[in-house]
């Protein structure tokens, strides 16, 4: 996660999913750019993802986990966005 990202909600689904969501503070532009850079850095591949004005999002993996990123941009939140992760254990 982005340096001064704040878990706001962790939620344990069926099938062993994860859904962590955060704020990020610091604008959208560098939250996209940590997630471009810093996922592939960690080891994870980043795979069917768009980018849009207000949002983006993209799956990525690797060899124990699949997952999903959204960021979208928070209106009431100034310069804060919120960024979300679905993970699981890669089958």
């Amino acid at each position: 996660m982005p340096d001064g990202a704040v878990v706001t909600s962790v939620e344990h689904r069926t099938g062993n999913r994860l859904v962590v969501v955060t704020v990020v503070r610091g604008g959208f532009d560098s939250a996209l750019s940590f997630l471009h850079k810093q996922l592939p850095k960690a080891g994870y591949a980043l795979k069917e993802g768009e980018v849009e004005q207000d949002d983006a999002e993209s799956n990525f993996s690797s060899a124990t986990v699949n997952g999903r990123w959204t960021l979208q941009k928070t209106p009431d939140c100034k310069g804060g966005v919120c960024l979300t992760y679905l993970t699981s254990a890669a089958s």
